[in-house]
């Protein structure tokens, strides 16, 4: 058997070069093929070479839903069946599009019937499916008998994040003001999202406290907020870190929506050394009440409030930011147990 014969191969279809398709394609595959056998080639046109696609063993698509999306895909399991090819089609998923909330500014990417039902006929057609949360594995089997999925988590990679929050962050504010740390992209800042219910407490405590957002400016509190623009995906763990917040903040409305969403704001928080505030939602069913011991709050503003004082106390912080440190050292990509996840799919 020649040398090359050991290789996998692993045609990659990636979402988007930001987001998901950074954290769950470029970065996990990339690492995958740097210490395994495995050639993982991401491609954004669908091209129809005969020879590359012979010799793939597996064709994976994330997150595409349009009508012409799933015929592209469909004619790829045409061309792969008639060739008798041994590609695997594998379908990658990482939000609940069978509950986006019409806030959403890529709600409209999902939210018509034609593109739900594109979804699942994409379900059908692949060999497997790989969610990020035992949520969206539950939903879809209940819902769709999508039975065909395995659950692959999100991870973070140590060559990016390990060697950061390593030194004192702590009352870096002005007169000692507590720091308060927000990151996220625009879909959550429309009315009915995420942080609309915190509103109210920003502006009451605009001068009690520094809060800080990173990424997206929130309407109406422009002047009342530090901000920082993003920044590169590969930039984005320094820029964070460089912040030098006390505490972050991981606010999410109580939706069905956010109860298939995952943990990783807080493994990201916990990397650059915040201990976090968490949203507690959906009865014991949301990202941040399955990991223990994380400070986990109602959706009311006094509660925010009171877990926020709270956080003015060192003991508090320390107690906290192990919880989630807890959680991060369980979920670094490079720890065997969790890159066998990918190496027991792509065999």
């Amino acid at each position: 058997m020649s040398d090359d014969k050991k290789f996998k191969t692993i045609i990659l279809f990636p979402s988007d070069k930001n987001g998901c398709g950074f954290h769950r394609t470029f970065v996990p595959f990339n690492y995958l093929a740097s210490k395994s056998n495995y050639d993982c080639p991401a491609m954004f046109a669908f091209m129809f070479d005969l020879n590359y696609l012979a010799r793939a063993d597996y064709v994976r698509f994330q997150r595409q839903v349009t009508v012409a999306q799933t015929k592209i895909i469909k004619e790829y399991k045409r061309v792969r069946d008639q060739m008798q090819s041994k590609a695997k089609i594998v379908y990658e998923l990482d939000d609940l599009v069978h509950g986006i909330g019409a806030h959403n500014i890529l709600a409209y990417q999902f939210y018509t019937k034609t593109r739900r039902n594109n979804l699942i006929e994409i379900f059908k057609m692949s060999d497997i499916v790989t969610f990020s949360t035992q949520f969206l594995k539950d939903f879809y089997a209940q819902n769709f008998g999508i039975n065909n999925s395995v659950v692959v988590p999100n991870f973070l990679p140590k060559f990016m994040w390990n060697n950061l929050g390593k030194r004192d962050k702590y009352n870096k504010g002005k007169n000692g003001k507590l720091r308060i740390f927000w990151a996220g992209s625009s879909s959550h800042v429309a009315l009915g999202g995420d942080l609309e219910f915190l509103v109210p407490l920003i502006k009451k405590t605009a001068n009690e406290f520094e809060w800080v957002f990173f990424g997206t400016k929130p309407p109406g509190l422009v002047d009342l907020v530090e901000f920082h623009n993003w920044k590169d995906f590969y930039e984005y763990p320094t820029a964070m870190d460089e912040i030098n917040a006390d505490i972050a903040i991981c606010p999410i409305a109580d939706t069905e929506f956010n109860y298939a969403k995952s943990d990783l704001k807080v493994l990201e928080m916990s990397a650059i050394g915040l201990p976090c505030i968490c949203s507690a939602i959906g009865n014991k069913k949301g990202p941040y009440d399955l990991v223990p011991n994380l400070m986990t709050v109602e959706n009311k503003v006094d509660a925010w409030y009171q877990a926020i004082k709270q956080m003015e106390d060192p003991v508090n912080r320390m107690k906290y930011l192990e919880a989630g440190q807890t959680e991060l050292n369980n979920r670094w990509l490079e720890d065997p147990k969790n890159t066998k996840i990918y190496t027991d799919i792509y065999q």
